[in-house]
Parts: structure tokens; C-alpha cells; sequence
């Protein structure tokens, strides 16, 4: 009961901080850098570049409670969500993983859990190779 509490807790601190918006918002702002801007493609660049630091901004919130799960030795539902959010990461995950080295260290660790490799086996097309570090 109190692992579903602190499940549910970090579930409504996080709506209620826009953490989930914000990192999907800058991914779409990435991927489609050219949509947002009146310049179109002269200005993709910097708004590219804008939106993986905000990318980065909003992870990094969550990065010092992962110790090495967001609710410390317990893993939950919490867990496969940032795994999702870190996932959407553009770029080269080295570098990802060298600006946010506990959000790549719980990538992997959530990586080699046997359902995620199962998931990610089934399902090549949506869990890409690029999802763990």
C-alpha cells in the first residue's frame, strides 16, 4: 500500500509540475524544429538546439531522486514512464548519457529488465535499438 501511495504521489508531483508536457513538448520541438518557428527551416537549428536543452532541463528535475529507481530499491510503474521519456532522446545517446549519467544508468537498468527485452523484442519498430544507452 505504500509503495502504490508513493507510486501515485510521484505521479501527481509530476503532472502538476508539466515534467511530462515539457519533455514532450521539447522532443516534438526537435523533431520538428522547422514547425516551430515563422522562419521554418532558417531558424530549425536554433529551435532545435533550444529544445534539446530544455529536453535535458526537464529530465535533469528528476535525476537526483533515482537512487537507483524513483522510489530508491523499488521498481514500479514510475520507472517504465522515464525509461519512455528518456527514450525519445533524438540524438546520440553518449552524449545523453554523459549529461544525465543517473537518467542513463536507470535507462540501462530498466533496459535489461527480462519485460522490457521482451517488449523491445516483439516490438522492434517502437522500442528502437536507441532506447538503451
Amino acid at each position: 500500500m505504500r509503495q502504490a501511495l508513493q507510486v501515485s504521489a510521484f505521479f501527481k508531483r509530476q503532472i502538476h509540475s508539466r515534467f511530462p508536457a515539457d519533455v514532450r513538448e521539447a522532443a516534438l520541438n526537435v523533431y520538428y524544429a522547422d514547425h516551430y518557428s515563422t522562419d521554418g527551416e532558417l531558424d530549425a537549428d536554433s529551435v532545435c538546439r533550444q529544445a534539446r536543452a530544455q529536453y535535458v532541463a526537464s529530465l535533469a528535475m528528476v535525476s537526483p531522486s533515482l537512487n537507483p529507481y524513483l522510489l530508491g530499491r523499488k521498481y514500479t510503474v514510475a520507472d517504465i514512464y522515464l525509461y519512455m521519456l528518456a527514450a525519445w532522446w533524438p540524438g546520440d545517446r553518449t552524449q545523453f548519457n554523459a549529461s544525465l549519467p543517473k537518467i542513463g544508468a536507470h535507462s540501462a537498468l530498466v533496459a535489461s529488465r527480462a519485460a522490457i527485452v521482451k517488449a523491445a523484442a516483439d516490438h522492434p519498430l517502437i522500442c528502437r535499438e536507441s532506447v538503451a544507452p
